[in-house]
C-alpha cells in the first residue's frame, strides 16, 4: 500500500490519527487514539516523551495496515494560537484597462502580510483574506475583473508561537516521515463541524479539548476571529479531585461516567459510590458533582461570551454554536450551552465519508485532513501551499473562503 496520508492531532491528553491513501483520500483505511505525552495545555512541553509516544502511535498504525506511512499532517493549539487582522494595498497593473488581475490581488495579500505586526518569535500560519476595497467601493468579495486604480486587501492572519510550532516540526521529522502541512487547531475543527449555511449566517465553532478550549466564529463564509483559552475540561477533573478529596485517576472517572453539566434536573438524594471507581468506601452527592461540573464549563462559556462582546458579536450569530472535543461530550453540555451563551447550540458529528465515530475529539483530525485534501493551506511562504495560489483563489472567491 503506497502514497498514505497520516492525519494527527497530538493533544494533552490523546494522540488522535486516520490513516488515508492518497489514491483514495475518501476512504479512511484505518483510526488510532493513544495516550499523548509530553504535552501540556496542548503545547509540546517534552519533545523527547511526546517523540516516543508518537513512535508508538506510528508504529501501530503502520501494522495494522502492513505498509508506511508516507506523508503527516498535523494540527497545532494552545493558548499562542491567535490572529490579527490587517490591510494591504496594491495599484492595479493595467493601467491601460484599469482592470483588476490576480496578480493584482496576489499583490494586496502580500502587503497586508509583509506589514503585520508581529515579534520575532511569532509565526503565521494561515492567511485569510476576507473583503477588498477597490477604489472607494468596500466590502468586494470577488474584485478581480473589476474596473479601478487602487485595490485594498483586509486579511486575517492566523499566527502561533515559533517555539510551539518548532517543537512540534521537530517531533513530526523524528518519524522519518514528510511534514506536509501543519494546520491550526480551531480552523481544521470548524472546517469539520460546520456547514456551509452555518458560516454564513454567523456561527461558533467551540472545541472543549482537555488542556484549553479553543473558538472560531465566522460570518457571511468568512473566518472573523479565532482563538485558544487557556481553561479545559482538565481543570472540572481538577474540581472534582479537590472537592471530594479523591485522587486524579478517580475524578476522571467521575468526570467521564458521572458528571453532567446541567444539574437543575437531578435528585438531590442520589449518591455516586467511590468504591466503583476504585475509591473509598463512601459516596458523594451526584447533584453536587454536577454543581461542580457545571461550575467550571460555565467560566468556559463566560469567557467565550466577553470574547464574543469584545468582537462585537453578541447576539449576531443565527447559526448559533457547534461543540465538539472530549468535553462536549459531557452530559447536559448543550443545555448548559445554550443558557450561558443564548444562542443555539448543537454538538459536531465526527463524520468523514465511511468513517464515523462518537469521539468528538477526532473532529480536528479530520478538518485537517480536509484542509490538505483541498489545498486549503494558506501559510506565510507566499505561494501558499502546494496547490498554486491562483487555484485557491479562485476556489476562495468560488466557495466564499471556506476557511
Amino acid at each position: 500500500m503506497k502514497n498514505l496520508i497520516l492525519s494527527l492531532d497530538i493533544g494533552t491528553n490523546n494522540i488522535r490519527g486516520v490513516l488515508v491513501n492518497e489514491s483514495k483520500p475518501d476512504e479512511i483505511i484505518n483510526s488510532l487514539t493513544k495516550e499523548s505525552l509530553g504535552v501540556s495545555k496542548s503545547v509540546i512541553k517534552y519533545p523527547e516523551e511526546t517523540m516516543n509516544a508518537l513512535d508508538r502511535f506510528v508504529s501501530e498504525i503502520e501494522a495494522s495496515v502492513n505498509s508506511t506511512v508516507n506523508r503527516i499532517i498535523c494540527t497545532i493549539g494552545g493558548d499562542n494560537l491567535k490572529c490579527i487582522i490587517n490591510r494591504g494595498t496594491a495599484f492595479v497593473s493595467d493601467s491601460s484597462k484599469n482592470e483588476v488581475t490576480k496578480e493584482d490581488v496576489e499583490k494586496a495579500i502580500n502587503s497586508a502580510r509583509q506589514n503585520v505586526s508581529l515579534t520575532q518569535n511569532e509565526k503565521i500560519l494561515h492567511t485569510v483574506a476576507q473583503k477588498f476595497y477597490v477604489d472607494k467601493l468596500k466590502g468586494v468579495q470577488s474584485p478581480v475583473g473589476m474596473i479601478g486604480n487602487r485595490l485594498e486587501a483586509e486579511c486575517l492572519f492566523v499566527y502561533t508561537f515559533c517555539p510551539d510550532h518548532k517543537n512540534l516540526e521537530q517531533v513530526l521529522k523524528k518519524t522519518q516521515n514528510q511534514v506536509c502541512q501543519i494546520n491550526a487547531s480551531t480552523l481544521a475543527g470548524a472546517q469539520a463541524c460546520l456547514t456551509k449555511q452555518e458560516k454564513e449566517s454567523g456561527v461558533i465553532a467551540i472545541d472543549l479539548g482537555a488542556g484549553t478550549t479553543g473558538f472560531s466564529v465566522y460570518e457571511d463564509g468568512c473566518l472573523v476571529y479565532t482563538k485558544v483559552l487557556p481553561i479545559s475540561q482538565n481543570h472540572v477533573r481538577n474540581d472534582i479531585g479537590i472537592c471530594f478529596k479523591v485522587s486524579q485517576q478517580v475524578a476522571e472517572m467521575l468526570k467521564r461516567n458521572q458528571s453532567c453539566a446541567f444539574s437543575k434536573n437531578i435528585d438531590k438524594k442520589e449518591t455516586i459510590s467511590l468504591k466503583e471507581y476504585n475509591g473509598e468506601d463512601r459516596r458523594i452527592s451526584k447533584k453536587e458533582l454536577a454543581e461542580v461540573t457545571a461550575s467550571r464549563f460555565e467560566d468556559i462559556f463566560d469567557t467565550i461570551s466577553k470574547e464574543l462582546e469584545a468582537i462585537g458579536k453578541t447576539g449576531k450569530l443565527p447559526g448559533g454554536a457547534v461543540l465538539y472535543g472530549g468535553g462536549a461530550q459531557t452530559k447536559g453540555i448543550v443545555e448548559l450551552a445554550k443558557y450561558k451563551l443564548n444562542l443555539p447550540v448543537r454538538l459536531a458529528q465526527a463524520q468523514y465519508s465511511n468513517f464515523t465515530t462518537q469521539d468528538l475529539g477526532y473532529i480536528p483530525v479530520l478538518g485537517s485532513l480536509k484542509m490538505y485534501l483541498n489545498n486549503q493551506d494558506f501559510s506565510s511562504e507566499g505561494t501558499l501551499g502546494s496547490g498554486g495560489f491562483f487555484k485557491k483563489l479562485s476556489r476562495r472567491f468560488n466557495e466564499i473562503m471556506p476557511l
